[in-house]
């Protein structure tokens, strides 16, 4: 019997990382860490409940500043036990560009 590869679905590479954000939902802020980020999403790493299509914004901490970049909006897209997968919301030309910048510098 042969095994059934497991089929990605993630549309760009993600790199692994430990950066320290700051998080807000529902007029609640948090500090949490990303495990690993690409250009269209990241995940964060968390044991607050947070529900799947629920918006949030994230702000990186120093020295991880995205130069150009006050906060990114990102919807939840999944809830794991270990924290939560984001994709960002309506991540323009120089969002992206400022993205793989920081990428290519971790």
């Amino acid at each position: 019997m042969l095994a059934k590869k497991k089929i990605e679905k993630r549309r760009y590479k993600r790199k692994k990382c430990f950066i320290s954000i700051s998080l807000s939902a529902r007029d609640r802020v948090f500090t949490n860490y990303v495990s690993d980020i690409s250009i269209g999403g990241m995940f964060i790493e968390t044991d607050e409940g947070f529900e799947e299509g629920q918006f949030i914004s994230i702000k990186f901490l120093s020295p991880y500043k995205l130069k150009g970049l006050q906060s990114i909006i990102a919807r939840v897209t999944r809830c794991e036990s270990k924290g939560i997968a984001v994709s960002f919301k309506d991540t323009g030309e120089d969002q992206t560009e400022t993205i793989e910048i920081f990428m290519d510098n971790l």
